[in-house]
């Protein structure tokens, strides 16, 4: 099934949902992403890694 990123409009089959904005992004519009427990993944956009707070908030998950 081929969806449009909501960040950036291009159509992709593999979306992940950032974890603090909550848009589903592409791996072209996804900054990072980590696995904070075995089936947790953490995923932060380009966007919300420009905001100082949800940067800091990303980089101290675990």
């Amino acid at each position: 099934m081929i969806r449009r990123c909501e960040r950036c409009g291009s159509e992709t089959h593999l979306l992940e949902k950032c974890s603090f904005c909550g848009k589903y992004v592409c791996r072209q519009c996804e900054h990072a992403a980590k696995r904070v427990k075995k089936v947790t993944r953490v995923v932060i956009c380009k966007g919300c890694f420009g905001d100082t707070k949800k940067m800091k908030e990303y980089e101290n998950w675990k």
